[in-house]
């Protein structure tokens, strides 16, 4: 999409159990330059100030440049992770209706533990005591890439966080425990159902080290491109419900509901997720420019030729 996209979301896991997991993200990206669009590389958007309007397409078929960034902040328990980071990609066209995007995000992290959220066996513990007062705080630089293939159809990405594996020290000495890397893998497909309804159905595999492998898999429907739900399931027997729309000319809102299917169910009361977007691009007013045109089409054209009273029969 050649515009300047921008999300806000927020997801509230597991909410009846104390030091749930949250996550709070704002991310945000655009086009620098792209062949068919100049330095600026925004494009038109939603030309017809639609209310509901429909979301554009991938553009495909030249080379772009696009930056980005994001902020990121994790939370469990005692235990925050905040980060900010900064990223490029290109896009190269691979054929006539497939793009390549390569990107790298560098950024900083800073991971924490609340004193006042932990609970200890002996309150007067003075190792943890001065591990709180003097490296509670921990601040460390990452890396982030991925690749991504995409048409109007079809989208592949693979990408992996925490390149670095920053580790986590006490006291200045580093300890075995480290932020190990995560690897992700996406995969979509759009089938045209009808001139406005299409289906989606994609699959999400989630890899971090030391850990067992997640997968998710689900579709959506979308309406007109402007209104959408899906399910999705989630191994480890989770199931997600999602909907959304696109409003006022440039917003959209998502929701997701996840609920555990089995044993997880009892020790909590679901998942919210809730998203915000804007895109802003070049709006045309094309009313104003038919009237425009119209009217200088009009002081352009000559006027008939009079009728010659003197001339004579």
């Amino acid at each position: 999409m050649d515009v300047i996209q921008v999300d806000l979301g927020y997801r509230n896991q597991w909410i009846s159990t104390s030091g749930n997991p949250t996550s709070t993200f704002l991310t945000g990206h655009f086009q620098v330059g792209s062949k068919n669009q100049g330095t600026t590389g925004i494009g038109e958007f939603n030309i017809n100030r639609e209310n509901v309007y429909q979301t554009p397409n991938r553009s495909i078929g030249s080379l772009k440049h696009v930056v980005g960034g994001k902020f990121i902040n994790d939370a469990i328990g005692p235990f925050q992770k905040t980060s900010v980071f900064g990223s490029y990609a290109v896009h190269l066209p691979l054929l006539q209706n497939l793009n390549m995007g390569v990107g790298l995000a560098a950024g900083w992290g800073n991971f924490q533990i609340n004193p006042n959220k932990t609970i200890l066996h002996d309150p007067n513990d003075a190792t943890f005591n001065q591990f709180a007062g003097q490296t509670a705080r921990q601040n460390n630089l990452d890396l982030q890439t991925g690749i991504v293939l995409y048409n109007n159809r079809f989208l592949f990405s693979l990408s992996a966080t925490q390149l670095l594996k920053p580790t986590i020290s006490i006291n200045q000495i580093e300890t075995l425990n480290t932020l190990n890397r995560h690897l992700f893998v996406m995969s979509s497909y759009r089938f045209e159902i009808s001139e406005k309804i299409d289906l989606e159905p994609f699959a999400f595999l989630k890899a971090v080290q030391n850990s067992p492998i997640a997968l998710d898999l689900g579709a959506r429907i979308k309406y007109n491109k402007s209104i959408w739900g899906g399910l999705q399931y989630k191994t480890g027997n989770s199931f997600a419900v999602t909907a959304g729309m696109n409003f006022l000319r440039n917003f959209s809102l998502a929701y997701a509901f996840e609920y555990g299917a089995k044993a997880t169910r009892i020790s909590n009361a679901g998942t919210h997720e809730v998203q915000i977007g804007i895109l802003i691009g070049n709006n045309r007013n094309t009313d104003k420019e038919i009237k425009e045109s119209k009217k200088k089409a009009g002081e352009e054209t000559p006027p008939a030729n009079p009728v010659d009273n003197n001339k004579k029969e």
